[in-house]
């Protein structure tokens, strides 16, 4: 099957794809999200499709939660899609207003950490906004752990991404200092 896309975020690559295009964050004119990562030409990686532009792609099936399955990058519409990236939450339900505990970094950069420490687990999870870029920096306490940068379709997208992150880290006991 083949369909089409939006682009809402560029993933980063990892083992030999460091440093360009791990995959692609798309969005479904139904509002399904899912991540496409394969398909893509060394050149591709090196200078993604933009955020925004439309994409087809491949794919199998359809999950029974209508996410599809094994998507492959064909190209970039052409003429761009008028798929529009939507959310799926109602618009009647009012946004939820940030608690102090999950409240996001504001987007200036300034960074936010979290740990947790349980028995032999003994971890941190720092997470920081610079504009349309959310940055996540965890591991094991006292190493330099790993980071991992997702660029969103602009700042509010990027605040809200981090809002979602800090509640599912809190929700497994990470308490911030």
């Amino acid at each position: 099957h083949d369909a089409e896309a939006v682009v809402l975020a560029h993933q980063p690559g990892k083992g030999k794809h460091i440093g360009r295009l791990g995959a692609l964050a798309v969005q479904l004119a139904d509002g399904t999200e899912f991540s496409v990562g394969t398909g893509f030409s060394d050149a591709e990686r090196a200078a993604p499709p933009a955020v925004g532009s439309a994409i087809t792609f491949r794919y199998q099936e359809l999950s029974d939660g209508g996410v599809p399955r094994f998507p492959s990058f064909v190209r970039v519409s052409s003429p761009p899609a008028t798929i529009q990236p939507s959310t799926k939450a109602s618009a009647n339900i009012p946004p939820r207003k940030p608690t102090a505990a999950n409240e996001a970094p504001a987007a200036t950069g300034k960074s936010r950490r979290f740990e947790f420490v349980e028995g032999k687990s003994s971890k941190f999870w720092e997470i920081a906004i610079s504009d349309c870029d959310v940055t996540v920096h965890y591991g094991r306490i006292g190493t330099n752990g790993q980071s991992n940068i997702k660029t969103l379709a602009d700042a509010a997208a990027a605040q809200k991404f981090a809002e979602k992150l800090i509640a599912e880290k809190t929700g497994k006991g990470y308490l911030e200092v």
